[in-house]
Parts: C-alpha cells; structure tokens; sequence
C-alpha cells in the first residue's frame, strides 16, 4: 500500500516514538540526497540542542546536480513568500533530508496531508508552535519529479497550508 510521502513520514515518527528513539532522520531514499551530508546531519544532532534540522536546498552553501533553473527558482520564489507569511526566515519548505527531535514531541500529524505538500504543513505547524529550527546546507541531485501539473497542484497546496497562519 502506498502511503504518500506524508503517510509514510507519519507513520515512521508513530514508530519511532513508540520504540523511544530520541530522533528521527528522514532520508529520500531516491538517491536524491548525499550520504556525506549525514555525517554533517549526525553532528549538528550530537552538538545542537533544537527540535528539528531541516536541511535546504537552496541555502548559499547547499549544492544542486542537474536541478533546473526553473525549479529553483520556483522553489525560491516559495521560499519569500513563507519566509513573508511566517515572519522567520525559511530556507527549503521541504527537503528529503532532515531530523526532528522527538523528545516531548506532542505534534499532531494525523490532519497534515499524505502527499508531497506535507513537508510544507508540517513547517508550518513547527514555526507556529516555536520550535526551534536549524537550517543545514545538502547537496542534492535532480529526480524524477513527475510532471509539471502535478508539481503545480503541489505548489498551490503548499500554499494553502500558509491559510492556517493567523
């Protein structure tokens, strides 16, 4: 059965807090991601007391293989206006590389969506509550990202989770 990307997220952080693990580490396994930036990742959760590491894409340092132009600078242009909406500074509304402490975690998941936009709600959830964020820079190389309607239908949902902010 396939979950959707927010599904299956939701159901690693149910297993994870019911087996008492202290963090959890969401990797895309498409081989999207660098494992060298797990090692950064590894040490940021060993040396920084925060509640999530949200690697970006498009910080200054981050690297991009084969991401086009349009895409980043979409994803940019989504970047201000979150940053604008939440008044913090967002780097990446979702990326396949980050780690959320789960220590006294009482997030409610269970109405964000299942699919790709879940990254975006669950940003939103975490700024509102104050959680405090690290930004970490990934390198990442270009997937299949599926087709430009169905990035488009994404993107206008993601905006919508900006509608809960008040």
């Amino acid at each position: 059965m396939n979950l959707g990307l927010g599904g299956s997220q939701k159901k690693a952080f149910d297993m994870a807090i019911s087996q008492g693990y202290s963090h959890l580490i969401v990797f895309h396994g498409d081989g999207q991601p660098s494992a060298k930036d797990l090692t950064r990742l590894f040490s940021l959760i060993k040396n920084t007391t925060c509640d999530a590491i949200l690697g970006s894409r498009f910080m200054k340092e981050s690297a991009r293989d084969e991401y086009s132009h349009i895409r980043t600078f979409g994803n940019k242009i989504f970047n201000i206006i979150f940053s604008v909406r939440l008044k913090t500074r967002i780097h990446d509304i979702g990326s396949g590389l980050n780690a959320y402490s789960l220590v006294g975690l009482t997030r409610d998941m269970s109405n964000l969506p299942n699919d790709l936009s879940f990254n975006s709600f669950l940003l939103v959830q975490q700024i509102m509550s104050k959680e405090r964020i690290v930004w970490m820079p990934i390198s990442w190389k270009n997937g299949e990202a599926g087709s430009n309607l169905k990035i488009i239908r994404i993107g206008v949902k993601c905006l919508t989770a900006l509608l809960k902010v008040k």
